[in-house]
């Protein structure tokens, strides 16, 4: 009776086309199941998706946020094509009518874009472009540059735009942790099924992940604003419980994934929150910082005797999978890890200043092993992966200026991240900054041992976090000048 009622109430005109369309769409899917060409029945969300990226952009972004976690790549299922569904081909659609929208208007925050982070940001993607006109591999590479730029302009220039309103950074950050909720618990129940062995951690969270070392690299970088929301001003009861809940439940996560380096980008973020919480100086952090650079190179010898020493290998007990860490003789995960980081070492001294190409290390690594460094899951054929750190790969891929322009914007990135928590009037902004600091500390520190920023799981919160850093400074800074303006 209701639907009748709405349908009345529409213009004549409005109904006929009503119809018109729901006879045209029945008659679509009774032809796609006829000729088992099921594609066909997603016509309406596609229709749906293209109405939204010319009109709505900024609410199919947060729809992206919530689809990134539950994203399948179809590498791994029977079609073999390396693409991510549905958010690569969304964020490929995004940026074209992003860059297209603005070159048509021409309308740019020239302030904005002159921030230091999105300075640093352009410099990266333009380094990127000139190694990949010098790579080995120039069709890999540019591929690989492409998919860096969708990453770029719609996770971090199009976000700030859409993150002028603060309300969007904390519905980006649910979003996001809704649809890693939803693949937690999938995961958490296929490990219930296998025992939640070590071994079955490997693989459980497939088809979302597709490794437990990148699922709990996410997990690690969504932990700290998910805490974060406990501690907001003026919310709800349920506002909180969720938060709790969210919390306990990528707690969890992170705990029956066996990511090592997650274990350690988490630990590493509670640390640094406890130079806030005790109000130490940035010299100081700094000061602490250099010493243990210099110790450990001072008693080199000493650390590695130690570790050659450590028998633990990953294994279902937690002390013994901890301490495997530092297992730099029998553990295969981190012999391998050595291996590769020496490969990356000596295809930089080869083609220290380009690199050899965005995306190719894969491909040209395999020359570059020493027998006495393999193990028994090195591989000569390209098919195991990258460089296994975030520094290391681009300095091989990107020559020395790779990894010198990553690391200036991620310290550039938390600095400014720690001057809005220390000087912001606003609590909320204060938690915001901080959290997606301790946030982007953990996938840093995880970056050291594995890289997953050529990938739409990481890529999307990884830069998402740095847009709203950028755009909480950057009117922090208009808020306090205008502030000194007024008392002049």
């Amino acid at each position: 009776m209701q639907q009748n009622n709405i349908i009345h109430a529409l213009p004549q005109k409005q109904v006929k086309w009503l119809y018109l369309l729901t006879a045209l769409y029945m008659l679509i899917a009774v032809g796609s199941l006829v000729t088992e060409f099921y594609w066909l029945l997603l016509l309406p969300a596609a229709i749906l998706i293209a109405y939204s990226a010319l009109y709505h952009l900024d609410k199919l972004y947060l729809f992206v946020a919530f689809c990134t976690p539950l994203a399948i790549n179809l590498s791994k299922t029977d079609l073999g094509i390396g693409v991510s569904l549905p958010t690569e081909p969304l964020l490929f659609s995004m940026m074209l009518i992003y860059l297209l929208s603005k070159m048509i208007d021409g309308r740019i925050d020239k302030e904005l874009m002159f921030h230091p982070i999105s300075i640093l940001i352009v410099i990266h993607l333009s380094w990127m472009l000139i190694a990949s006109f010098t790579s080995s591999m120039f069709v890999v590479s540019i591929k690989h540059f492409i998919a860096r730029l969708w990453f770029i302009v719609i996770g971090f220039f199009l976000a700030t735009k859409i993150f002028k309103k603060e309300s969007r950074i904390r519905n980006f950050i649910w979003l996001y942790s809704i649809g890693m909720a939803i693949t937690i618990i999938y995961t958490i129940t296929r490990h219930s099924i296998n025992g939640f062995t070590q071994m079955s951690a490997h693989w459980v969270m497939t088809p979302f992940y597709n490794d437990h070392t990148e699922y709990g690299a996410v997990l690690g970088l969504m932990l700290p604003p998910v805490i974060g929301f406990m501690f907001m001003h003026q919310k709800s009861f349920m506002y909180r419980f969720f938060a709790i809940l969210l919390t306990v439940l990528i707690l969890t996560g992170i705990i029956l994934s066996y990511t090592r380096a997650t274990w350690l980008g988490v630990a590493f973020a509670a640390g640094a929150s406890l130079a806030y919480v005790f109000r130490v100086r940035t010299w100081m952090v700094i000061a602490i910082l250099a010493s243990m650079v210099v110790g450990y190179f001072i008693f080199e010898s000493t650390v590695l005797y130690k570790f050659s020493k450590t028998k633990e290998y990953s294994q279902n007990d937690y002390s013994n999978h901890v301490k495997s860490i530092t297992n730099i003789k029998t553990d295969a995960s981190n012999v391998e890890r050595l291996n590769r980081w020496s490969c990356a070492w000596r295809m930089f001294l080869d083609k220290p200043v380009f690199g050899w190409g965005p995306g190719t290390y894969q491909f040209n690594y395999s020359v570059y092993q020493l027998n006495e460094e393999k193990t028994y899951i090195s591989t000569n054929l390209g098919d195991k992966g990258n460089a296994h750190s975030e520094y290391l790969g681009p300095l091989s891929e990107q020559g020395i200026l790779g990894p010198v322009i990553f690391i200036t914007l991620c310290i550039t990135v938390l600095y400014r991240a720690s001057r809005v928590f220390l000087e912001s009037p606003s609590r909320d902004q204060r938690i915001l900054a901080l959290t997606m600091q301790l946030g982007l500390v953990t996938y840093l520190i995880h970056g050291f041992l594995n890289n997953f920023l050529d990938k739409d799981k990481a890529s999307i919160p990884f830069w998402g976090f740095i847009a709203a850093i950028t755009i909480m400074d950057y009117y922090h800074r208009k808020h306090f000048k205008s502030l000194s303006e007024r008392t002049q």
